[in-house]
C-alpha cells in the first residue's frame, strides 16, 4: 500500500519490455570482502525507480538523488 508520508520504493516498468542480463544464471563478480564472489543479473528497461517519493533512476540512468538509507537487520 502506498500512503502519503510513509517510506516506499516504487518501480515503474512495461512488463512486455522488462529483461534481465544475462538471462540464465547470472555473471560471477568478485567484489565481496576477501575476493569472494556472487552472481549478478541486471534488470533492463525500468522506466522509473522512486525511493521515498524521489526519482533515483529514469530510463535506466541515474537521476542523481540518493534519498534512501541502508537497513541492517531491519533497522535503519
Amino acid at each position: 500500500m502506498l500512503k502519503e508520508g510513509a517510506p516506499a520504493d516504487v518501480l515503474v516498468y512495461d512488463m512486455d519490455e522488462l529483461a534481465i542480463d544475462p538471462e540464465w544464471i547470472g555473471e560471477a563478480v568478485y567484489d565481496l570482502p576477501g575476493g569472494e564472489w556472487r552472481r549478478v543479473q541486471r534488470a533492463h528497461r525500468y522506466r522509473h525507480i522512486l525511493v521515498n517519493g524521489v526519482e533515483t533512476f529514469r530510463d535506466g540512468e541515474r537521476a542523481g538523488a540518493t534519498p534512501g538509507k541502508l537497513l541492517r537487520h531491519g533497522r535503519g
